[in-house]
């Protein structure tokens, strides 16, 4: 767990039907057509906000995977705000899968093989606390009041659980601090 996130993720050899009708068919070479889900979920799944991204890489008959596209992979899932600790995980199971399709007889003679994958990332819990001394929810910038009840993140910053909530639909880090 880092970055505020617990994070899973898995590749498979997907349907044709991902497969984008005005996609290049390559001539010298084989490649793979990947979607690439990065899908942030609240705890209890309230709020969840998902990046797609397609991208195309040349097949390493050996490897599965080429350098150039690991490369790729680790950029694409910067870009998409995967956390650091996931990226590994989700290119060795691309990895993994790539090799067992390249392997797979009846992939052989297939320029292009689709493959999935998707890394889900559970957002810390908050916890739950009754307020003790006045202070404004930096969310809605409304007062908590004393005695009521608010959502405590990891930096130990408060705001009302509702407004936490709202706010890490759209965001990944405390709005005070940006501890993520």
């Amino acid at each position: 767990m880092a970055g505020g996130y617990s994070c899973s993720s898995g590749a498979w050899q997907a349907d044709d039907d991902i497969l984008p009708a005005d996609l290049p068919q390559p001539n010298s070479y084989r490649l793979f057509f990947m979607r690439v889900t990065v899908e942030f979920n609240n705890p209890g799944g309230r709020h969840t906000t998902r990046i797609v991204k397609d991208l195309s890489v040349q097949i390493d008959e050996s490897m599965g995977l080429t350098r150039e596209a690991w490369d790729l992979i680790r950029d694409v899932l910067n870009q998409m705000g995967s956390p650091v600790s996931a990226i590994g995980e989700t290119i060795a199971q691309l990895t993994c899968c790539a090799l067992q399709m390249v392997k797979d007889p009846a992939n052989a003679g297939r320029l292009v093989l689709p493959m999935e994958a998707l890394v889900t990332c559970v957002a810390d819990e908050s916890e739950e606390v009754v307020v003790a001394e006045a202070a404004e929810c930096a969310v809605c910038l409304v007062e908590m009041t004393v005695g009521s009840v608010g959502s405590r993140l990891g930096c130990m910053h408060v705001f009302h659980e509702s407004c936490i909530g709202e706010w890490f639909t759209y965001n990944r880090s405390c709005p005070v601090c940006r501890y993520s």
